[in-house]
């Protein structure tokens, strides 16, 4: 199958053009006209993801993350994200991320469905797009009213979390919650906005969590990892119902952080 094919399936799934202005996703290394058998799914187009893709045979890597975030002046193997470049350029492997567009059209709805959040409404940054309103988190009300504490179980529950953290009262009582994917620190007046009384995001530091608590907003940081790893997952069953003629390999993704 022709790698254009690909993208424009992809494309179908979560249209490019609705990313984010600051994005960069999209095809970021190949040929549109290249011949894809084999794709592996990632979370990261990192140095050991790139390795695996050639020990695998794979034409194509399909990352949540962009390889390429900041302009390049130059490609070369002095600095990691050109030895990447290189390497998938040496290899024929071509490179697609599906960032904020994914975020957008999938990524946001499915974490809210998993945390089971009902009569959901978009917030964070949302905009009229062709396909209705979409925004980088969703707002809802829960089954029932859960207790911080309880809100924390369940997020490292459904998400296969080893921890989480999380700021305020762990006994207050939560009835509607809002999630943002990734980072979505920023969104706390947004959410609080929203009748939120806890946020489900990741990257949350130290201030913003004090901070929101003043406020009047609980936050559970289910970390940047946390939420998005279901995009291999996801895209691995995509790829199976809607391009079975190529082979989908899941790249085996474990926490990037250590602790002791």
């Amino acid at each position: 199958m022709k790698l254009r094919e690909i993208f424009e399936k992809l494309d179908d799934l979560a249209p490019f053009e609705d990313a984010a202005q600051w994005d960069n996703s999209g095809l970021l290394v190949g040929r549109e006209d290249s011949e894809i058998k084999k794709v592996m799914l990632a979370l990261d187009a990192r140095g050991d993801v790139i390795e695996a893709a050639v020990r695998e045979g794979a034409q194509l890597i399909v990352t949540h993350h962009p390889l390429i975030f900041g302009p390049l002046k130059k490609v070369n193997a002095e600095d990691f994200v050109g030895r990447r470049i290189l390497t998938l350029a040496e290899n024929r492997i071509s490179c697609i991320a599906m960032h904020t567009n994914f975020d957008r059209h999938v990524m946001n709805i499915e974490a809210a469905g998993m945390l089971g959040l009902e009569r959901m409404e978009t917030f964070a940054e949302a905009a009229q797009t062709e396909r209705g309103e979409l925004g980088f988190g969703y707002v809802g009300e829960l089954p029932g009213s859960l207790t911080l504490e309880e809100c924390a179980e369940r997020v490292k529950e459904v998400f296969k979390l080893e921890k989480v953290d999380f700021f305020g009262d762990r006994q207050e009582e939560i009835s509607r919650a809002a999630i943002v994917s990734g980072s979505g620190a920023e969104f706390v007046d947004e959410a609080k906005q929203k009748g939120a009384q806890l946020l489900i995001t990741g990257d949350v530091k130290y201030h913003n969590g004090i901070d929101a608590v003043e406020k009047g907003l609980c936050v559970i940081n289910a970390g940047h990892y946390g939420v998005e790893k279901l995009f291999v997952p996801y895209m691995k069953k995509f790829f199976e119902r809607s391009l079975p003629e190529v082979e989908a390999v899941e790249h085996a993704e474990e926490t990037p952080f250590g602790a002791l």
